[in-house]
């Protein structure tokens, strides 16, 4: 029986269905520190985040699940609205919003709004308690419960660009367990992994360019063409560049490139 753990309870779901549907036995755990009791044999596994997910030594990414919508929309309350306005967001809102690369690409459609950065928690809440005027959220989030109290204006992938790996749980093995990686091994999405092994290289190469934030996301469309887009924030600088190939090859080094 495999002893998982991890970083966020958003992911329990995932981890039932995926584990069950291979009928892979499992039970929980909730260690203090996930990394040092994956270190130390306490758990076969941990479940996190593609998108919080950092290079660990001795530490593989072991499996990736398919890839959720990762997608955002931007919600404004319905008392809020002015028909005059781009999106009928009210000039000068304040708009909550989780990340600030996202909030940066939503001022390039509207630039007077008032970006708000605060954590996943207190937009949440506020979404909640529908206490504001609007909010820029991963439309994974939303329930249709709140189409009451807001209008939901959906962006695609390529109007708001996320975060590298978002959308994505990673599956955390030690490397030399290779038992444990064996028995992951059906729950690997070879084709989510061609997409964002581009995003994490290209990650990591801007990642050497400091004072820039970035959003990164590499999709395959029907005709099989990848299509890598990023987009920078540098010095109240903003740009986008998108680059498609039939293949990833130096998909990631050749876009990067741009941004030298």
């Amino acid at each position: 029986m495999l002893r998982i753990a991890t970083t966020s309870i958003s992911a329990l779901t995932y981890i039932h269905e995926s584990l069950s549907a291979a009928s892979i036995p499992y039970e929980l755990t909730e260690p203090s520190d996930i990394n040092l009791a994956l270190q130390l044999g306490e758990i076969d596994a941990f479940v996190s985040e593609l998108s919080d997910s950092k290079k660990q030594d001795s530490v593989a990414i072991t499996a990736l699940s398919p890839r959720s919508d990762a997608s955002f929309v931007l919600l404004i309350a319905n008392d809020s609205k002015d028909e005059n306005q781009l999106f009928r967001l009210p000039e000068n809102a304040e708009v909550l919003c989780t990340d600030a690369m996202q909030g940066a690409q939503l001022l390039q459609y509207k630039t007077d709004i008032k970006i708000q950065i605060k954590p996943i928690e207190f937009v949440l809440a506020a979404l909640a308690a529908r206490n504001c005027v609007a909010i820029l959220i991963p439309k994974i989030l939303i329930n249709n419960s709140l189409s009451d109290s807001y209008e939901a204006i959906n962006f695609n992938i390529k109007e708001i660009i996320p975060i590298a790996g978002a959308g994505v749980w990673a599956w955390h093995t030690l490397a030399s367990d290779l038992p444990t990686r064996r028995t992951l091994k059906p729950l690997h999405n070879a084709n989510v992994a061609e997409c964002t092994n581009v995003e994490r290289t290209a990650a990591t190469l801007l990642g050497t360019e400091s004072g820039q934030q970035y959003a990164i996301f590499c999709d395959k469309n029907e005709s099989h063409f990848y299509t890598l887009s990023i987009a920078a924030v540098h010095e109240n600088q903003f740009r986008t560049e998108r680059l498609t190939n039939s293949t990833t090859f130096n998909l990631a080094e050749d876009l990067v490139e741009r941004f030298r």
